[in-house]
């Protein structure tokens, strides 16, 4: 028996997870002194899962948008 999750847990539950995301990522750069890019790897893994995306959507959103900033960034330093 599958019971609707409420909106407004919902919206509380992804909420959470953004704040939880910030924080874990200001302490991981911070206090743990972990290099800002493999942090934010880290983090934006752990808050896809928190919200739940499927492993899969997590990996290919990642993978656009490194290659988009990237493809952003090639077109800049080549000018």
């Amino acid at each position: 028996m599958n019971t609707p999750i409420p909106e407004t847990l919902n919206m509380l539950v992804l909420t959470l997870t953004a704040a939880g995301a910030v924080f874990l990522l200001l302490f991981l750069v911070m206090y743990a002194r972990l290099h800002a890019f493999i942090a934010l790897m880290v983090v934006s893994i752990l808050a896809g899962l928190f919200s739940g995306m499927p492993v899969k959507k997590i990996i290919e959103t990642m993978q656009e948008g490194m290659a988009g900033t990237l493809g952003f960034l090639a077109i800049i330093t080549a000018s």
